[in-house]
């Protein structure tokens, strides 16, 4: 389960302390709630979203859930910067749902953002059944959706 304790904010200092250690910390950083600005003024309709699959990441059948990654596609000039919202919700053969992974990030005019991967969810042997991933992209007048699909036989 994804768990996050209330962000304080990040100062330059920390952020540049930060990437001396690990570049992955920085990315997960930028990633988090509250980060970066608000969603803003972005239509759904200058907005993509990209799912690079989820599979059974021990391949026997079994689990656990392996999520490749992602990425978000601004595909407009104005703004320069398109700050939105994304979530990752794992929906399981009982109808149970989890999310997986949310955050926010800052796209660049006509450029994408990563939503890095893998996330491994689960410990095996995971129920038997179609388990299912959707990845969701928010704009200021809605959301766009892309789901994976993985069956597990027990």
């Amino acid at each position: 389960m994804d768990t996050r304790t209330p962000n304080q904010g990040l100062s330059r200092r920390s952020v540049v302390k930060a990437a001396a250690w690990s570049a992955p910390v920085i990315v997960l950083a930028a990633a988090a709630p509250g980060v970066a600005a608000s969603t803003g003024d972005v239509p759904i309709a200058v907005l993509e979203i990209q799912s690079y699959g989820v599979t059974d990441a021990g391949g026997q059948g079994v689990g656990p859930l392996q999520w490749a990654g992602g990425q978000i596609l601004y595909t407009a000039g104005d703004p320069s910067v398109a700050n939105v919202s994304y979530t990752i919700v794992a929906i399981f053969p009982d109808g149970t749902e989890t999310t997986l992974r949310s955050g926010s990030v800052a796209i660049p005019a006509y450029g994408a953002a990563e939503i890095t991967g893998p996330i491994l969810y689960g410990e095996p042997p995971m129920p038997a059944g179609e388990y299912t991933l959707v990845s969701t992209v928010f704009g200021s007048d809605g959301a766009k959706s892309v789901t994976d699909t993985v069956t597990l036989t027990g």
